[in-house]
């Protein structure tokens, strides 16, 4: 079962928050594609429920990497994924779209500011199609950024960054 946590459980969510959400849409997902639209919905709605202020992006990804939601959009005008805009198929660039979403995200962060980051990573399967990224390669980008970014992966698999 996938379970979104909670922001005000996790301690994440602060005044000024970046939520970069990244969603598996490859094939594989397509028997989870109720679950993973309720738990979006349902994580989008908590967050907007939150006070402070809260900018939010997300990527979705099979083979190739697309941004659904440009970083920086108020979580306020975020709207939920539906069963016409989130449709599973393709293989999994996993480690492509981690590493492109974090340079969107770094792109969009103010310098200097006093910005928390929190990446939320929800897929059910390995890594099978990435061309830019190796495990290697994500594994170093993921350290370099763990004293300023928070990375919190939903999966059904263990082991992978």
């Amino acid at each position: 079962m996938i379970r979104l946590i909670e922001p005000h459980d996790s301690g994440t969510i602060q005044e000024r928050t970046f939520v970069c959400f990244i969603l598996d849409a490859s094939g594989s997902m397509q028997d989870s594609k109720a679950q993973v639209l309720s738990g979006y919905r349902e994580y989008v709605e908590t967050l907007q429920r939150e006070a402070g202020d809260i900018r939010f992006g997300l990527t979705t990804f099979n083979t190739e990497c697309r941004r659904e939601v440009e970083p920086g959009t108020p979580i306020t005008s975020v709207v939920p994924l539906t069963e016409v805009t989130y449709q599973p198929n393709g293989m999994t660039a996993l480690y492509d779209a981690i590493a492109e979403t974090v340079a969107a995200m770094e792109a969009w962060l103010p310098e200097g500011g006093d910005w928390r980051a929190l990446c939320v990573i929800l897929t059910d399967g390995l890594e099978n199609s990435s061309r830019s990224q190796t495990k290697e390669t994500l594994k170093a980008l993921i350290e370099a950024r763990k004293p300023h970014q928070l990375f919190a992966e939903f999966s059904r698999h263990e082991g992978e960054p």
